[in-house]
């Protein structure tokens, strides 16, 4: 891929086991794929899973000897929802060896320290083997191999003979642990500084290929006041459905207030993207006043720039539950 082509995509994830939904819900989400170079980033959006339960996205190359990679924790709230973000080498994906086009299968792993299920999957390659059943192995090795590891442990631990320590001994490990804790807040405040940074950084270096890389475009006949548009095509869809639209609104100081993304769809209820849940919440038609089913326009999804979170700050545009 060429060094300033950046592309877009998104996974939707499909469930798959059963067990870990919160409060009976089914379990959804998404993926954001972003690739520049060498360079990717995925984003992941999950709704409806259990907070009690433990989850980690991981890619699957199931054909031939079995390799999982472990992108990470996925960070769940009291109210089910899940993400997380991460970067990786495409011709290096974290250290696999592998390239990204290798892998068939993007998966959500949920364990409660017993067992292992699937809740969401989604099998990138359809030209793949049985990738159930190949993982499926892989967590029998793993979990053997973790057995006899633990059997290891066990022995050399019988084998140590501990001293209770003197009072002189406890009194040093409450001063050690007081000035960890310190040492601790301190780092967590830097990191926490440096996140904030690195996001400046990449909010920046997001806009300007946008701007600089993209055909500006102006898609409505009355345009929302104060937002700028930008087509993204995809190559994914058919005809005038082949692309979708970020867009940038500043607020009163110039500074960028949300990132908008417009996913071009009927005003129809089977093309408002996962059903409203993920932010496409308003519908606005191409041709103004034109409104009907069959009717042009773009679902509108927006992100607040200084906190990465979802916005509604356009009323909500549901679409009719029966067509005409």
């Amino acid at each position: 891929m060429p060094v300033n082509i950046y592309k877009r995509s998104y996974i939707v994830l499909n469930p798959e086991d059963k067990g870990c939904s919160f409060e009976g819900k089914e379990v959804s989400g998404y993926l954001k794929l972003e690739f520049r170079g060498n360079r990717g980033r995925v984003t992941a959006a999950l709704q409806n899973l259990n907070p009690d339960y433990s989850y980690n996205l991981k890619l699957l190359k199931s054909n031939g000897d079995v390799v999982v990679v472990d992108f990470g924790a996925l960070k769940v709230d009291d109210k089910g929802r899940g993400g997380g973000e991460w970067t990786f080498d495409l011709e290096d994906v974290k250290g696999s060896g592998l390239k990204w086009e290798e892998f068939s299968v993007i998966l959500v792993e949920a364990h409660d320290g017993e067992k292992f299920l699937v809740p969401l999957v989604s099998q990138m390659n359809k030209k793949s083997s049985n990738w159930k059943s190949a993982y499926r192995k892989y967590l029998i090795k793993r979990e053997s191999e973790e057995s006899e590891t633990h059997k290891e442990e066990t022995v050399e631990e019988k084998k140590v003979e501990v001293s209770p320590a003197p009072e002189t001994v406890y009194e040093k490990i409450e001063a050690e642990e007081d000035a960890l804790k310190e040492n601790l807040e301190e780092y967590s405040k830097k990191e926490e500084n440096k996140e904030e940074a690195d996001y400046i950084k990449y909010l920046k270096e997001y806009v300007n290929n946008i701007v600089n890389f993209l055909e500006e475009v102006q898609p409505f006949e009355k345009n929302l006041e104060g937002y700028r548009w930008w087509k993204v095509k995809t190559g994914y869809r058919e005809g005038s459905f082949d692309h979708y639209l970020v867009g940038f609104v500043k607020d009163e100081k110039g500074d960028l207030k949300y990132i908008v993304y417009g996913m071009p769809g009927f005003f129809t209820l089977s093309d408002q993207p996962f059903a409203g849940m993920t932010g496409f919440v308003v519908w606005k038609p191409v041709r103004e006043g034109f409104r009907g089913p069959r009717d042009e326009g773009y679902w509108l999804m927006h992100i607040d720039a200084k906190t990465g979170q979802i916005a509604v700050p356009i009323e909500p545009t549901p679409p009719p539950i029966i067509q005409n």
